[in-house]
């Protein structure tokens, strides 16, 4: 993940009603891949809402569109410069369904061997 450039061109709007699904649609519309952590973040997101009164309100309203998707990016900037392959292998141990969280798009990137 740290050879992945991220984004430079930033700023889409599309409504979210939550974390997950907010991810996915900057997944698809960059094009590329967020770290498994980062997943595994806007997950808890969501279920941090579970039972509030905000719970059915769809999160585009609750909070601005360039603010989550900084957000993101900022979650996502840490995952990809600090994060230890030895934590995340230990983590992928510990839930069989890992693979859940781990995005099938991945950019191609530049042949660095020439």
């Amino acid at each position: 993940m740290k050879v992945v450039p991220m984004p430079t061109q930033r700023g889409f709007v599309i409504p979210f009603t939550s974390w997950v699904g907010f991810a996915a649609s900057m997944n698809e519309f960059y094009g590329q891949p967020l770290h498994y952590l980062t997943n595994v973040q806007m997950k808890k997101f969501d279920q941090m809402r579970l039972g509030a009164d905000n719970e059915d309100v769809p999160l585009d309203t609750i909070i601005d569109l360039g603010k989550a998707e900084a957000t993101i990016w900022i979650i996502e900037e840490v995952h990809r410069c600090t994060s230890s392959h030895h934590y995340i292998t230990k983590l992928w141990l510990a839930d069989t369904m890992y693979h859940r969280h781990v995005d099938a798009i991945f950019p191609e990137l530049p042949n660095s061997s020439k």
